[in-house]
């Protein structure tokens, strides 16, 4: 039996959030607006790029700011952006797995980084547009349709309570991780990572023995 697994993109796969602040002063600072610190950028991050912008603006956005932060944004994707320890080797350690990605960052975006840092690794990449965003069920149900599973046999593993909130109106299993950028009341290390879905494949194997 082959397992659906879902990764958010920013703070579960990569921290992202240098080459996010540096595009998001970037454009603050050509119209004059006050920059932001890490720490809140990091606030700002997980449902969206107009949200992102909207929240570093205070609520208003200047007309032409949120292409300017995806110009400045778009040139400086894996600048500083790495790959969180220990994740290459697991996903490999997955490849008998559906491994797919779900995000709320912009499509172009999110398949340039996954091409650049994750080659030949996961099945699908689904970035804002194309189904509403995250902790909106819907692309999750797409993926459980297309790939012929079970919300028994889907685990969707993120770093926020955005992920947490689409997994259980999906009716899927949540595996929080604690190297991200929000605050989980429940979360793991990449090392629990392993184990338990580990564990949970064998569970799953033992259950279809007839």
């Amino acid at each position: 039996m082959k397992r659906l697994l879902i990764f958010d993109l920013d703070g579960t796969l990569v921290n992202s959030l240098p080459d996010i602040a540096w595009a998001m002063n970037q454009a603050l600072k050509d119209w004059e607006l006050p920059e932001r610190s890490l720490q809140e950028i990091q606030e700002f991050i997980g449902s969206g790029t107009l949200q992102l912008v909207e929240r570093a603006c205070g609520g208003n956005i200047p007309p032409g700011l949120v292409e300017a932060y995806r110009r400045y944004y778009d040139d400086n994707l894996i600048v500083r952006t790495k790959v969180y320890p220990g994740l290459n080797k697991l996903l490999l350690d997955l490849k008998q797995d559906h491994l797919v990605v779900l995000t709320n960052k912009y499509q172009s975006a999110a398949d340039r980084i996954i091409d650049q840092l994750f080659p030949d690794i996961f099945e699908s990449v689904l970035g804002d547009g194309r189904f509403p965003r995250k902790p909106d069920p819907t692309a999750i149900e797409y993926l459980m349709d297309y790939y012929q599973v079970t919300p028994r046999e889907t685990i969707l593993i993120g770093d926020s309570r955005v992920d947490q909130a689409a997994a259980q109106a999906a009716g899927i299993h949540f595996i929080g991780v604690d190297w991200g950028y929000d605050i989980l009341t429940e979360a793991i290390s990449i090392e629990e990572l392993k184990q338990q879905l580990r564990l949970e494949k064998r569970d799953s194997e033992l259950m279809e023995v007839p």
